[in-house]
This record gives structure tokens, sequence and C-alpha cells, in this order.
């Protein structure tokens, strides 16, 4: 190959490349256009939508698309669904990946307990997750531990709940976790 071919070929795959990132983000803006003017159910559609036709979406995409339908939906068994068709896209996007989780453990919480503990603990990458998340996870898994009468595991959850609520730069709000520990130091 000759090196024109080469840059010819390289500048046609960056162009590509640019062009489906450009089409991501105006779905991207679409679907949060919809969610902005309180259009729930056609967001839901609009993502679902969005994921079975375009199949060269980016990982990161499907799963955020898939996300947000779950997160909207209001039927509880369908909300499982769009979490668990998430879990099977591997994104690249720590925080993204474990809000699926959380999500769908908050769904399992009226059924199954365990498996939404399972869920709360998913916590893989813990580096790469934003602190929210941790904070949010240890939070679910400590009042599981509580319901479960292991008041050990429940106050080493809501410590961890604690130290990454106060980890977070901004202004957050991790009161939750100190009164479920002032709670359990009653008991």
């Amino acid at each position: 190959m000759t090196v024109k071919k080469i840059f010819l070929s390289a500048v046609l795959l960056f162009a590509a490349a640019f062009c489906l990132a450009a089409n991501e983000r105006a779905l991207i803006a679409q679907g949060q256009k919809l969610e902005r003017a309180r259009k729930y159910a056609e967001a839901v559609a609009f993502y679902d939508k969005a994921v079975r036709e375009n199949p060269k979406l980016s990982v990161n995409t499907q799963r955020f698309f898939l996300n947000r339908c779950g997160y909207w939906e209001r039927d509880v068994r369908k909300k499982m669904d769009f979490f668990r068709r998430a879990c099977l896209i591997k994104s690249r996007n720590a925080t993204e990946n474990y809000r699926t989780c959380l999500w769908l453990g908050g769904c399992y919480r009226q059924f199954s307990l365990s498996k939404a503990l399972g869920y709360f603990q998913n916590m893989h990458n813990i580096k790469e997750i934003h602190p929210s998340l941790i904070y949010q996870g240890n939070m679910e898994i400590g009042k599981v531990y509580e319901q479960f009468g292991k008041k050990d595991l429940a106050v080493a959850a809501y410590k961890r709940a604690l130290a990454a609520g106060k980890s977070i730069t901004y202004k957050y709000n991790y009161s939750a976790a100190e009164k479920a520990l002032a709670r359990l130091k009653q008991k």
C-alpha cells in the first residue's frame, strides 16, 4: 500500500467514527429533549428503538439508553427487562455499569432481598465508580443487612457509605448514613 492509500484509509476511518459520534450525540440530545419535556413514555420508546435500530451504537451509548429506559419505565417487570438487557452490554463506563446494578437491585428489592443484595454489591472497578453511587449502593447494602438482622455487616456498609459521601468534592448530603450509624449504635 502506498502512503497515499494509507492516509486516505485513515481519513475515511476517522470521518466514519466522527459521523457515528455525531449521530450518537444527536440521538442523546433528542432523548434528553423528550425527558426535559416530561414525555417519559415517548423517551422510553425512543431510546429502545434507537438501541434496536442502530446496531453500530457504541456500547456506552447502548447501556446509557437502556438505563434511561429502565429509569423512566413505570411497569416494574419491563423496567427489570431493560436493566437486564443493559447488563448484557459491557460498557467501559464503570459508573454507568454500576448504575444499572443499583437500579436493578432496587427493582429486586420488592421480590428478593438476597438478589437485590447481589446487585447492590456488584461494584467492579470501584475506583472508577462515582462516589455518589458508591454511597447509594452501600446505603442499600446496609438496609438489606439490617433487614436480615446482620448488624455488624450493616454498620460496615453504612461506614463505607459515609466515607464515599465525604469523599465527594461538591456539597453532598450524607446525613442518612450518619443517622443509620447513630441508630445502630443505640441498639
